[in-house]
């Protein structure tokens, strides 16, 4: 499935694309929702929709690391942040489970499949190496705080990952930073 960012179904990406700037000379440009990503593809190797899916709306959802916060990807950390999080979860397959959702954007705690052990989430992993930090924005339940407080706190002294850096620790001031 691909969808562009703007519109809410299939068909409206699609009318959208047809006779737009998003076509040239039989090129067109294809946003990936999922990904963010676009490429440009030959009109012949696109396809007509069939007409059940016509308007059935974006698969794709936001989704972020419950209960964690992440350096921005402009920050010295972010990005190796980043780096970290697709290597870890690049071509596996992956289980999420939905932990709150906020506005629009879903909670969720991310495992290998048949991998139930919190500290061997993805969610733990970026906490022990450093890449994230127990969020102060959300209550914790009780159950995470036993398994990823520990992790934190070794990632702090072992200066790992966002650790190392002294602005940090200066999201309480500027939440919105992280």
């Amino acid at each position: 499935f691909f969808f562009f960012f703007k519109q809410k179904t299939a068909y409206e990406m699609l009318r959208s694309l047809v006779g737009s700037e998003m076509c040239i000379r039989d090129r067109y440009k294809v946003e990936f929702f999922d990904y963010g990503n676009s490429e440009d593809k030959e009109g012949k190797s696109l396809r007509k929709m069939p007409p059940q899916l016509i308007n059935l709306e974006a698969q794709a959802k936001h989704c972020r690391l419950a209960y964690l916060k992440v350096a921005p990807y402009d920050h010295d950390a972010g990005e190796d942040a980043a780096n970290y999080f697709r290597e870890i979860t690049w071509e596996r397959k992956l289980q999420a489970d939905l932990e709150y959702l906020d506005n629009d954007t879903y909670g969720i705690l991310l495992y290998p499949i048949g991998q139930g052990d919190l500290t061997k989430s993805i969610n733990a992993l970026m906490i022990a190496n450093g890449f994230a930090r127990i969020s102060s924005d959300e209550e914790l339940p009780e159950k995470y705080e036993a398994a990823w407080r520990p992790l934190e706190e070794q990632a702090k002294q072992k200066g790992l990952g966002i650790w190392k850096y002294e602005d940090v620790l200066e999201e309480e001031e500027n939440p919105d930073d992280y």
